[in-house]
């Protein structure tokens, strides 16, 4: 059954949760369909069946005449059997053959499928064939090129004018070359050339001289030649480079300029006439389908749009729509005796044969024009019709009602310059319908693709053509651009979901019966789903409770340490002795554990702490040696086996440690050293990449997998301050040998230099790495732009995630980096994963409105994941803090954000998303806040809040604190990715030095709180803090297990954003960072907050020099001495 695009998507996701059978075929991107089937057993044979409408060709110069039929399948592994037969149910004498001999062993079919099928008859031109299947007449009638040259030719057109002896020349022209740049359209080229070398040889024996402007377009449009002779513009083309995706909506800018004069007064450019046509040679995708199409307006010339072969990866649907609404020529660019019969109808030295009329002899039946039942394409309804012929002929269909009136004839007037003709087909009656159910089946595809191809052609108004297309789809049962094939097997998966049953389906009894049953139960299962969806949302004055408990508890450690602050100084000008470090440490040690510890016990304690605190000196003393002796320049050699195996973690997780860091406020700096400790002794393990380094180079030997391998270091976090002005200056780059953030993967690859052979190949990004080292971005850019060349790196999506991580992180600007990634949606089906991994690069570089156009995609293509609202709500909202300005309808994009959160809070998701609403709560109660306070003469009056599915004074969150107002935090850290089915862990280290994560999730000194973790999703994780001590908090990333295969997008992407003093919008700042995760328990630090004293909240992310180490940690063995010597007094 075909249903739509975003139901199927549902149902399918549906489907697998509960581990039901369900298969479905799927229209990507124009000429390319994917078919997914569920589940596939282990080393079980099963069945497929795919119907294609396929058009046959007429095989040359053959005797008898045969049609042909060219099957571009092939398979990416060899496959044991191959059969192939043919069927002609209504010719049974016609016997068929194939490239193939009938069956092969172990092929691919390299060179497709080629099936010839002899006619047994000579057909009969003006006649249609006909077939019913029981309530509906389909029939259709074909034309052959032959048989239209033969129709006009009989006819005599007026006399030609009357010309002179000399013939008069005709002036010069304008022509505008459209080139496609984008990746996709690189296949292409050498057939495109070879048409514009066609249009110039037929402008030149038209005596036309020429003038070509080029326009190259993808992400950005540029005019590379201008009013230039065909040889300068051939070289302009053959310079361009292919990179990036296509935006279809530059052609509004292209199509609407004029040519330019160079010759103006110093050297400017003077507009001069406009141009005769314009040819545009794309493929018609767009990275983002129907978000950005062009409108035309402000073109008043045609377009020619040839069409690619029907095999490449195109949308031949937009080619045709441009051709068609502005009078230019959409004929194939190959087959046929193409080029040259393209480029000689778009010079017009051949007119295109056009079908200008089409009647029924029921045209003067007023009843028969108003059945909605009998229809034809073109529409025999209109006076007037301006369809052209295809090359290979021109068809025409039509369908009417079985019970009621069907026309006896067809009537089509066709046109080619001066030429004119009328051609009667004759329509079967019902003795003559062809017998087969296929060829009734065959007829009614048929029919319904022309009128698909008639809508998309003739309506302005995108909504009325998707609503009428997959309305059409749906009843012809066809898989399109906006409807997808389910193969349901039982009757329940039918009836859940409402969908009907087709007659015929082994389930269809059962499922009627079912489907009665369900009818008399409807008005309690409606109930049911009520009180269902009424529970759920009572659930969630759990998480009201949950705030609330976490602002008390928050609150109540912010006064108890400002209580002992305050009473510290008293005690002592009393002359009261303060109690030491050390034996405030033993006292909590002994109260926690129940104090039943003797002296003795304290005394071996304390003496076990002695002894780690020396062994800590030890490796203080042999790190500073190592620091002294090895050369910054130069990759340090591997450390003995013995220095590797030490670690520094047991010692500082020590419950005295932790003793000593909770009751001593002076040991907070010497906590951070302790972490500084830990991350340098464990980078002395020549198998561990130091802290903050970057991944292993691109086909370098992973790293074993004991220990966790930190990754990437971070971008620079974009900050937005005040409540949505424009994002701050990221802070200046230091000095040479590396910006802030640097991916530096040249490091990376000398680290790893004693495990990878020195015969390995050269590593791409490490060139690129090194030319942006030497040359800024834009040499970065173009030694990338080199090792795209190779075909292996093409096809491999990881490869532009990568580079385009190293070109932001050297400061490439926006459009670059956006251009690259651009190509994982070349290479790569645009699946919900994928356009998710590629939507979360765009917010990376702040490309908000494509990074929000891509997430619609992904909330169609897997609307069962509430992630995917999130997602687009968390896309939304930071469009309108820093494009408020741009954004066309306020009003509707903040609308459109509390209906996204609303669906996570109130829907049905599987078990693996509990707790999803806990988050989506916060930013619900922040976003409707913010809102008010920036536009308060528009929802002051509280109007924002959705009152009719949470009423505000039950689930809005609000701050009980006497002092505050709304919802506010000091500090709220949001963590979400990319992949499904993988587990990212959020880590905050507080000033004190304890760690809040998943498995300590209320912090003993701040009463903040880390939310579920989600082991299975997509997060988000987050961490909350209403009333934050001033210091520095340590955000990590742990990427702690991938439980699917991400490999094809380059592993998996955090986004980690973050807002402190929430609530208080005028000192609010909003950041967000991401990180690239590739390696198994890889832990790394992406962003530092420093909270200060003055109430001025500064973060950044975490800063490396050229030689990987922080400013902090290049005296750190200094630090470390008196670290040891602090905790011994």
């Amino acid at each position: 059954i075909s249903v739509p695009k975003k139901k199927a998507a549902a149902v399918a996701y549906l489907e697998k949760e509960k581990g039901r059978q369900v298969s479905k075929t799927t229209n990507v991107q124009g000429n390319v369909w994917q078919t997914d089937i569920y589940p596939l057993p282990y080393q079980k044979e099963r069945e497929i069946t795919l119907s294609l409408l396929c058009k046959l060709d007429v095989a040359p110069a053959s005797t008898p005449l045969s049609l042909l039929l060219e099957l571009p399948l092939s398979f990416a592994a060899p496959v044991r059997r191959v059969s192939v037969s043919v069927e002609s149910p209504d010719c049974p004498s016609t016997a068929g053959y194939d490239n193939l001999g009938g069956a092969a062993a172990a092929t691919s079919l390299p060179e497709g499928l080629l099936v010839t099928l002899p006619l047994a008859a000579p057909r009969r031109p003006a006649a249609a064939l006909a077939a019913t299947d029981g309530t509906t007449v389909h029939w259709s009638a074909f034309l052959s090129s032959a048989d239209l040259e033969g129709l006009l030719a009989s006819t005599e057109g007026p006399p030609p004018p009357a010309t002179s002896s000399s013939p008069q020349p005709l002036g010069p022209i304008d022509v505008g070359i459209v080139w496609d740049a984008s990746r996709s359209a690189a296949a292409a080229k050498d057939a495109r050339l070879a048409l514009l070398s066609a249009l110039d040889k037929e402008y030149r024996q038209l005596g036309r001289d020429v003038a070509y402007t080029v326009f190259t377009f993808g992400t950005a449009s540029d005019r590379v030649a201008s009013r230039a002779p065909f040889a300068s513009a051939q070289a302009a083309i053959l310079e361009v480079r292919y990179d990036g995706g296509t935006d279809l909506s530059l052609l509004d800018g292209i199509l609407s300029s004029v040519p330019l004069h160079e010759g103006g007064p110093e050297g400017a450019a003077v507009p001069l006439g406009r141009f005769e046509c314009f040819v545009l040679l794309s493929d018609g995708l767009d990275n983002l389908p129907g978000k950005r199409l062009p409108t035309l307006q402000g073109n008043t010339v045609p377009v020619h749009a040839p069409l690619p072969a029907a095999s490449d990866q195109a949308n031949p649907t937009v080619l045709r729509w441009l051709g068609y609404q502005t009078g230019g020529v959409c004929l194939p660019l190959q087959g046929g005796g193409n080029p040259q019969r393209c480029a000689a109808a778009m010079a017009g030295v051949t007119p295109q044969t056009m079908i200008t009329s089409v009647r029924t002899d029921l045209s003067s039946d007023l009843e028969a024009l108003a059945d909605e039942d009998m229809a034809t394409v073109p529409d025999h309804r209109l006076f007037r019709v301006s369809v052209p012929a295809a090359p290979e002929g021109l068809w025409v269909s039509g369908a009417c009602a079985a019970a009621g009136r069907r026309p006896g004839c067809v009537t089509v007037t066709l046109e080619r310059g001066a030429q004119r003709a009328e051609v009667t087909l004759d329509v079967p009656p019902a003795a003559q319908e062809l017998p087969s159910p296929l060829s009734a089946r065959l007829l009614a595809v048929h029919h319904a693709t022309m009128s698909l191809d008639e809508i998309k052609l003739q309506h302005y108004d995108p909504d009325v053509v998707v609503t009428h297309a997959t309305n059409l789809a749906t009843r012809y049962g066809l898989a399109t651009e906006h409807t997808t094939l389910l193969l349901l097997r039982l009757p329940e998966q039918f009836a859940e979901h409402d969908l009907q049953c087709p007659e015929g389906h082994p389930a269809y009894d059962a499922w009627k019966v079912l489907a009665e049953e369900r009818l008399l139960v409807r008005h309690e299962r409606e109930q049911q789903e009520a009180q269902k969806v009424q529970a759920k949302i009572y659930a969630q004055r759990r998480y009201v409770e949950r705030f609330h408990e976490i602002e008390l508890r928050s609150n109540e450690r912010w006064d108890a340490r400002h209580t002992q602050k305050d009473q510290a100084p008293r005690k002592a000008a009393k002359g009261g002795a303060r109690v030491s470090a050390s034996r405030m440490a033993r006292r909590h040690c002994r109260r926690s554990r129940n104090q039943s510890h003797s002296e003795e016990d304290e005394d071996e304690r304390g003496s076990e702490l002695e002894a780690q605190c020396d062994e800590l000196m030890a490796c203080a003393s042999n790190f500073s040696r190592q620091s002294r002796s090895i050369p910054r320049s130069s990759s340090p050699p591997p450390p003995p086996a013995a220095q590797c195996a030490f670690s520094v973690a047991p010692t500082l997780a020590s419950d005295e440690l932790d003793s000593f860091m909770a009751f001593e406020a002076d040991c907070d700096e010497l906590h951070h050293l302790a972490r500084l400790a830990r991350r340098h002794t464990v980078g002395l393990d020549a198998t561990t990449p130091p802290f903050g380094a970057a991944p292993p180079p691109f086909g370098a030997a992973p790293p074993p997998a004991s220990g966790g391998t930190p990754g990437p270091a971070s971008p620079p976090a974009a900050t937005d301050t005040g409540g949505g002005g424009p994002p701050g200056p990221a802070a200046a780059p230091p000095p040479p040998p590396a910006p802030p953030g640097a991916f530096d993967v040249a490091a990376a690859a000398k680290k790893e230099q004693f495990l990878v052979p020195s015969t390995a190949p050269p590593d791409p990004l490490v060139a690129i790495n090194d030319a942006m080292r030497k040359g800024g971005h834009s040499a970065g850019y173009e030694e990338y732009l080199k090792w795209s060349e190779d075909q292996q790196l093409c096809g491999t999506p990881s490869f532009f995630v990568l580079a385009a991580e190293a070109l932001r992180d050297a400061g490439a600007p926006a459009e670059t980096c956006a251009k690259v990634v651009y190509n994982v949606l070349e290479t790569k089906l645009p699946d919900a994963q994928t356009c998710r991994v590629v939507a979360y690069h765009l917010v990376t570089v702040a490309r908000w409105t494509e990074a929000v156009w891509l997430l619609e995609l992904v909330s169609d293509l897997a609307p069962e994941e509430p992630n995917s609202y999130t997602d687009l709500a968390f896309a939304r909202v930071h469009r309108l803090r820093h494009e408020c300005a741009d954004v066309a309808d306020v009003d509707s994009e903040v609308r459109q954000v509390v209906a996204h959160l609303v669906r996570v809070i109130k829907g049905s998701w599987a078990q693996r998303f509990d707790e999803i609403e806990w988050p989506c709560l916060l930013l619900l109660s922040w976003v409707v806040g913010w809102a008010e306070w920036k536009w308060p003469e528009r929802y002051g009056a509280g109007e924002l809040w959705p009152e009719s599915d949470l009423s505000a004074g039950l689930y809005r969150l609000r701050s009980k604190l006497p002092c505050r107002k709304g919802l506010q935090l000091d500090l709220f850290v949001w963590l979400g990715w990319d992949t499904d089915h993988t587990d990212v862990d959020l880590h905050v280290t507080e000033p004190r030095g304890e760690e809040v994560y998943y498995g300590h999730n209320v912090s003993r000194e701040t009463g903040a709180s880390v939310s579920r973790d989600f082991t299975a999703g997509y997060g988000p994780e987050v961490y909350t803090c209403p009333r934050a001590p001033d210091g520095k908090y340590d955000i990590q990333t742990n990427y702690f297990a991938n439980y699917q295969v991400s490999g094809s997008t380059g592993g998996t992407s955090a986004v980690i954003w973050s807002i402190e003093n929430l609530g208080n919008f005028e000192e609010e700042r909003v950041q967000f960072t991401t990180t690239r995760l590739v390696t198994a328990k890889q832990r790394q630090s992406v962003l530092t907050i420093d909270v200060l004293k003055d109430s001025q909240i500064a973060a950044r992310a975490v800063e490396t020099s050229g030689d990987g180490q922080t400013s902090e940690d290049k005296d750190v063995p200094s630090m470390l001495k008196s670290f040891t010597n602090n905790i011994r007094k």
